[in-house]
């Protein structure tokens, strides 16, 4: 397949990417606020092109998540209590952008491999 991945066979482990501390929800009085992780699982198979390149690197800004060529996955993404671990909704709208979505091109310029989002909750 061309990925960079020392096996191709995945075992059925729960599998998940934890970004510490992206943020804090406040409640509103004079308690402290909740410092949040965001937690993204796979629900569905994954195949990476490379999972080294998966995460965040120490004060980087964006995370990744690596996917090999002519793959779908489905992911979950939700916040927890980064000292508990217990999900926590966010009580109000907020903004989560995407970034890099890439598309491939043949020798011919001929355009392969586009990515799409389609994205629910």
């Amino acid at each position: 397949c061309g990925c960079q991945c020392s096996s191709t066979v995945l075992d059925s482990a729960q599998h998940e990417m934890r970004l510490r501390q992206v943020g804090k929800l406040f409640q509103g009085d004079s308690t402290e606020a909740h410092v949040l992780d965001l937690v993204i699982r796979n629900t569905t198979e994954y195949m990476p092109w490379s999972s080294a390149q998966n995460g965040r690197s120490d004060g980087d800004t964006f995370a990744q998540i690596s996917l090999a060529a002519s793959q779908s996955l489905a992911m979950r993404f939700a916040f927890e209590d980064s000292v508990t671990g217990k999900e926590t909704q966010i009580p109000y709208p907020y903004d989560m952008c995407f970034f890099d979505m890439d598309t491939g091109t043949t020798t011919d310029g001929v355009e392969v491999l586009a990515e799409t989002l389609h994205a629910c909750g």
